[in-house]
């Protein structure tokens, strides 16, 4: 049975992540900052550029938009309101309401329509105690960050409590699943913890990005050894630069990630990074996507070796084309001197 109903205050942080359509500018940018002890992972968090901050009402509630650049093809929209019940019943309907804004101030941008990630934070402060007393609030807490207005049953509320919670300090509590954390500090210092989840989303983003291109890439080549051996020497050489660009970018993303995986391990970063990781799939998506290229690898092969095939044989018809005209000019020339003798 749920406890008694009762207010709690907080901050909403509503995020929208787009792909820009081109890369973004890394003129101006400012380093994340990290707020617990764990200095060496300060380098591994990307850059960011502030562009723009405007103040908008969303269902009579005071919003502020903040968009970010983080280079090099990414943009951040944050719309953050102060709300006074965050286990109100009117919670879901203005997160909603607040990630559309975000999304309209993100879509301004020159970004790709269908690739956007969003996340919400809830975020709660100035409290006594220890943070754990709110899991009593837990059948209010999981539907929020599973955007879930449907009540869940209790052995999936606990289910999420058991494997979403990270504890710190003895103050402060983060409770994470795909589509948003409640993040519990007396302090408010829970910026750092912001900024981890968003590169976690920033690299699904990118991981669902670059697998597209891969199934793209992949239909394509079906185009090709479907029109064997009518393919052109240059459609061949598009076709493998192609590739290498693909496998260029995939091992540029793989090495991003194993920097990330670098957070690993008994500090704050890492342990939240590798649950964020583990809600959001990362893992599984670079092994589909690794899987694909090498998919993608073995029908380039088979292209490139059925090119080599029907090159040959072209050359051979051409060479024998060649023979043929040549007797041909012979016959001709015999052909006149004979005239030329007989007349």
């Amino acid at each position: 049975m749920s406890p008694k109903k009762t207010k709690l205050p907080g901050t909403i942080l509503a995020v929208a992540i787009g792909q820009s359509a081109s890369n973004v500018s890394t003129k101006g940018l400012t380093p994340l900052k990290t707020v617990r002890s764990f200095p060496t992972y300060a380098s591994h968090l990307p850059e960011y550029r502030k562009l723009k901050e405007q103040k908008i009402v969303v269902q009579g509630v005071n919003v502020t938009l903040t968009l970010k650049a983080v280079p090099p093809e990414n943009f951040i929209v944050e719309a953050k309101a102060e709300y006074d019940d965050m286990f109100g019943d009117n919670v879901l309907a203005l997160k909603d309401a607040m990630l559309q804004a975000a999304e309209k101030l993100l879509f301004q941008q020159e970004t790709e329509p269908d690739f956007k990630e969003e996340f919400t934070f809830f975020c709660v402060k100035a409290y006594s105690g220890d943070p754990l007393k709110f899991l009593k609030y837990a059948d209010r807490i999981v539907p929020l960050l599973k955007s879930e207005s449907t009540e869940l049953s209790d052995s999936e509320i606990q289910k999420t409590i058991r494997e979403s919670s990270l504890q710190y300090a003895k103050n402060d509590l983060t409770i994470v699943d795909w589509d948003g954390a409640f993040v519990f500090d007396t302090d408010g210092d829970w910026q750092d913890t912001i900024d981890v989840l968003e590169v976690a989303n920033v690299n699904l983003l990118r991981l669902r990005r670059l697998d597209q291109l891969i199934d793209q890439r992949l239909d394509a080549m079906v185009d090709i050894l479907q029109r064997v051996p009518k393919i052109s020497n240059k459609e061949v050489r598009k076709m493998m630069t192609e590739l290498m660009r693909l496998r260029t970018q995939s091992v540029a993303e793989f090495e991003h990630a194993e920097r990330d995986i670098q957070l690993i391990g008994d500090w704050y970063a890492g342990r939240l990074y590798a649950l964020a990781s583990k809600k959001l799939h990362l893992d599984r998506w670079r092994e589909s996507i690794k899987q694909v290229l090498e998919s993608l690898e073995d029908i380039s092969s088979v292209a490139a070796d059925h090119f080599s095939i029907s090159t040959e044989h072209r050359a051979e018809q051409i060479q024998q084309f060649l023979w043929f005209v040549q007797l041909a000019g012979w016959f001709a020339l015999l052909f006149f001197e004979w005239r030329i003798m007989k007349g």
